[in-house]
């Protein structure tokens, strides 16, 4: 098989030393190809969490790219016995013919080593949010959440290059603190007693507001050491102000990303009944007045004056 193969080779003009060349690189394709999934197979046998096995099968997939191309390299480059300088030469050359590319590979060592955003968080970056499910050496992919679903999966995988984290701003919802704060506005009419509303509602907020842990105090303040973030407060807040329609109390608390319409879900749902128990406080909404210039106009205004005199 050999015998044929050089020959079909020489008939298309290759020389015996590219013949060689060849089938050597071949040769360590197949030999890393197989390390790889030896190395994978044995050393993730017995790792059940997802998050680290997916680190841990692609660093050892770059690790045998990155020989691979060291190797092929001191193959057809003859002469060429120092890796820096191979690897100088090898540089230039993509940067020549690559550039997106190689700008692409710059914004995945910058993920790596900075690491603005890790595998499984929430991020939001051009306006898209979702969940980073794969990092790659040019792109990384998300699996979009429709923000005004409540943060529910939408179903489509959203690919992204790497080259994205130096031109546009980049939102990460789980790097400093595992939960973001929430808002829901409730408005009640002006005849309310909305000073009791404001009571029941504060109430509501801190039994369906989230417990937090110590790691996850210990995680916030930890990267309070890395940025300039406000003091740490967990409490909910009550806030009054006036619409056109009413008395609008605002309930802010923190929950969980991923929960977010679950509990304002919850919220809602307990709203509703402690306020229908009250007959002090009815929710107020929008409404319009038609006015009838034939009835209420000023001469009938007129005629109802003499009659009243």
């Amino acid at each position: 098989m050999s015998t044929q193969l050089s020959e079909f080779m020489t008939n298309l003009g290759i020389d015996a030393e590219t013949q060689s060349r060849v089938l050597i690189s071949a040769l360590t394709l197949v030999i890393l190809w197989g390390l790889n999934w030896l190395t994978t197979t044995i050393l993730l046998r017995n790792i059940k969490d997802v998050a680290v096995l997916y680190r841990l099968r692609k660093i050892i997939k770059y690790f045998f790219v990155i020989i691979f191309f060291i190797l092929v390299g001191r193959i057809w480059y003859v002469g060429v016995q120092s890796i820096v300088t191979f690897l100088g030469l090898l540089s230039v050359g993509l940067a020549v013919a690559f550039k997106d590319l190689l700008v692409d590979l710059a914004g995945w060592i910058f993920i790596m080593w900075k690491q603005p955003f890790k595998a499984g968080h929430r991020i939001q970056i051009e306006g898209v949010i979702g969940d980073v499910i794969d990092i790659g050496a040019f792109q990384f992919s998300l699996l979009e959440i429709a923000s005004t679903q409540g943060g529910y999966s939408t179903g489509r995988i959203i690919h992204v290059p790497n080259h994205k984290v130096f031109t546009v701003y980049l939102a990460n919802y789980d790097q400093s603190f595992p939960y973001i704060w929430d808002e829901i506005d409730v408005v009640v009419t002006f005849e309310s007693d909305w000073e009791k509303s404001k009571i029941i509602l504060m109430e509501i907020a801190k039994n369906f507001s989230h417990v937090y842990d110590e790691y996850s105090i210990r995680k916030f303040k930890k990267a309070s050491e890395d940025f300039m973030l406000p003091t740490l407060n967990l409490e909910p807040t009550m806030f009054t102000s006036v619409v056109d329609h009413g008395v609008k109390l605002s309930m802010r608390f923190v929950c969980e990303p991923r929960n977010r319409r679950a509990t304002e879900q919850k919220i809602w749902e307990e709203v509703l009944r402690r306020l229908s128990k009250e007959p002090a406080i009815d929710l107020a909404y929008p409404t319009q007045r038609f006015f009838n210039h034939l009835h209420e106009g000023k001469l009938n205004l007129k005629q109802q004056t003499k009659d009243m005199l």
